[in-house]
């Protein structure tokens, strides 16, 4: 009984999720990230500390059932300075995952992204993901992001 019923459930929050990635409806998503970190360097005996704070909003049309043309909103302040970049970019769901690409049009800067939209009702859902930002050759961003997503 107890597999018929996880069944069922698996089966309703497919089709709910298949039903809203159909050509023609659109999405929003916000999501956050922070990180705080401390450093000690033993050669000179000096400290340093450094936060993080990482915002994200996303709008989303699907072209095609499955697959979504996106654009982001990114805010990322580091140790008290701040930016803000524009990307473009794609999103295409296979089952219950996503994953997608970006390109900041500012500085060039390539993201890869990839989640798991929970649904809480119809519309919204949480959506815990991980995003790779390839930022300069020597620099690159290794984030674990949680948002909430409302699927129109």
């Amino acid at each position: 009984m107890k597999k018929i019923i996880f069944l069922v459930i698996i089966l309703t929050a497919t089709l709910n999720l298949s039903a809203q990635m159909e050509s023609g409806n659109k999405f929003i998503n916000l999501s956050s990230s922070m990180n705080y970190t401390t450093q000690t360097v033993d050669i000179f005996g000096t400290k340093s500390s450094s936060s993080t704070f990482l915002f994200d909003s996303y709008f989303g049309y699907f072209v095609i059932a499955n697959l979504a043309a996106t654009a982001s909103l990114t805010y990322l302040a580091y140790s008290g300075a701040g930016s803000a970049s524009l990307s473009i970019g794609g999103r295409y769901y296979v089952q219950n995952f996503y994953a997608g690409c970006d390109l900041a049009l500012d500085d060039i800067t390539l993201r890869l992204n990839a989640g798991y939209p929970i649904f809480i009702n119809d519309e919204i859902a949480i959506e815990p993901s991980i995003s790779y930002s390839k930022i300069s050759e020597s620099t690159s961003s290794l984030s674990m992001l949680v948002g909430f997503t409302m699927y129109l």
